[in-house]
């Protein structure tokens, strides 16, 4: 009976191991060691039982963990392999960075063609944020380049502290690296970021309004730094929208309508808002609720 448990903790463990990676998919070249000895060391662990236990029940019950484990090993062996995106590598300040591009098959090396970076949140990967969000099968039905950014140490910084990574500077070396590699249109270069990339694209907005054409923050709020950056810049930030959802326990909805009106006013639009419910297209049990600011200068909103 003891051993009875024994397996199954293992193979248990083996099952939380193995969803825990599953959100924060790494391919081999930036997986944590750690993780790949404790998927090793399991998975070993589950072998000797499997191989010693002559309890029937037992072995079945160890099975799992097994095939879990193997499964997960292969998964991760296999992802850069069948992994379609283009990656490249650049050296900023010393450090080697990172991206990817997807381009869509109707891609012309002789036409300009838009861009938009998509920027992952907090402990999170370019692999991470392109599965959850599926942007690439956009571009390819809207004829866009999707870009997949790699956040140091899976972070984005803008460079406040002492010493630290200044990833404006990384995404201004991306974009010329980016015109070197294809033919882009640099008029319509976007840039949308979730949660700690919300962040940084807010920054984008402010400090890189030559390159950047409009920015969109995902459960992101618009903080008092990034209004000072914007306050002390020659030219105003850039079109900007913000999403979040009114259950969102870390950015609160009242926070985020605070930080839209925040934006336009920084935009010199009239603060009057423009409040639409969209209709509900997809029986999910949610609904769009949308502020809008207009009478903007220029083209801004």
């Amino acid at each position: 009976m003891r051993k009875l448990r024994r397996n199954r903790w293992i193979w248990i463990g083996f099952l939380l191991l193995g969803i825990s990676a599953w959100g924060n998919l790494y391919p081999p070249f930036v997986m944590p060691a750690a993780l790949v000895a404790a998927t090793i060391a399991s998975g070993y662990a589950t072998w000797l039982a499997f191989r010693k236990d002559a309890i029937h029940r037992g072995k079945l019950l160890c099975l799992p963990g097994l095939i879990i484990s193997l499964s997960f090993l292969g998964l991760v062996a296999l992802t850069p392999i069948l992994d379609s995106a283009t990656r490249h590598e650049i050296e900023v300040d010393g450090i080697k960075r990172t991206y990817r591009v997807r381009a869509p098959s109707s891609y012309d090396h002789s036409q300009p063609t838009p861009v938009l970076l998509v920027f992952h949140g907090y402990n999170q990967t370019g692999y991470t944020i392109e599965r959850l969000s599926r942007l690439d099968l956009v571009g390819e039905r809207d004829g866009f380049l999707v870009v997949y950014p790699q956040g140091f140490q899976r972070a984005w910084r803008t460079g406040s502290q002492p010493g630290s990574v200044n990833d404006i500077t990384f995404v201004r070396h991306m974009i010329t690296d980016l015109n070197v590699n294809y033919v882009i249109d640099k008029e319509r270069i976007f840039a949308v970021g979730f949660s700690n990339g919300g962040s940084l694209v807010l920054s984008l907005g402010c400090e890189l309004q030559e390159t950047i054409t409009a920015v969109v923050a995902v459960g992101a709020r618009l903080r008092n730094r990034h209004v000072a950056r914007c306050q002390t810049t020659d030219v105003q930030p850039v079109s900007a929208m913000f999403v979040n959802g009114t259950a969102d326990r870390f950015v609160s909805w009242e926070g985020t309508r605070g930080s839209t009106r925040r934006w336009a006013d920084l935009l010199h639009c009239e603060l009057v808002a423009v409040i639409d419910t969209l209709p509900d297209i997809a029986d999910d049990g949610t609904r769009v609720w949308r502020e809008r600011y207009d009478h903007c200068p220029g083209e801004s909103a």
